[in-house]
């Protein structure tokens, strides 16, 4: 388990503090079949409260060639699938507006970004399947991935 704290600047315009929790687990079975999860929890200052946020994760991986005989012109076979979700918080100063005061001129003037009160994390989830061969005493072999990826609650900067 790991935790971290540290200010992240943001945009230019001030800073924030992010603090976070974060565990892994592997098991194994024969060093041929694999189960790995993480989680992790954020703690931002730039979202409103409970300011927190949690994301995890699975993987599976499995080397049938250690599990099942295969016939003497394969020489690795492994398949693999997992899920995840990652979550991203805000910049400093999104949550109310804000003013700007400009030195040159002497005087003030309100943020032009679009602000949101009721922000939220942006959350992205994705998976992905795949397999992975060797043949001939490895001269040969290919590996195929397919994933998906898809975010909610994107967090983009809109002018007003």
């Amino acid at each position: 388990m790991a935790f971290a704290s540290s200010p992240v600047p943001e945009y230019g315009r001030g800073s924030s503090e992010l603090q976070a929790v974060y565990g892994t687990a592997q098991i194994s079975w024969k060093d041929a079949l694999y189960l790995d999860v993480t989680g992790r929890n954020d703690w931002s200052s730039t979202l409103p409260s409970p300011y927190s946020y949690f994301y995890p994760s699975v993987g599976l991986t499995s080397i049938l060639s250690d599990l099942i005989a295969m016939p003497e012109w394969i020489s690795f076979s492994k398949v693999r699938g997992s899920w995840a979700k990652v979550g991203s918080s805000a910049g400093a100063y999104m949550l109310q507006e804000t003013y700007a005061y400009d030195s040159t001129r002497g005087w003030t003037n309100l943020s032009s970004t679009k602000m949101n009160s009721d922000l939220k994390p942006e959350m992205t989830t994705s998976w992905e399947i795949g397999t992975e061969w060797k043949f001939l005493n490895d001269r040969a072999g290919f590996d195929f991935t397919y994933y998906d990826s898809r975010t909610k609650n994107q967090l983009i900067v809109v002018a007003t």
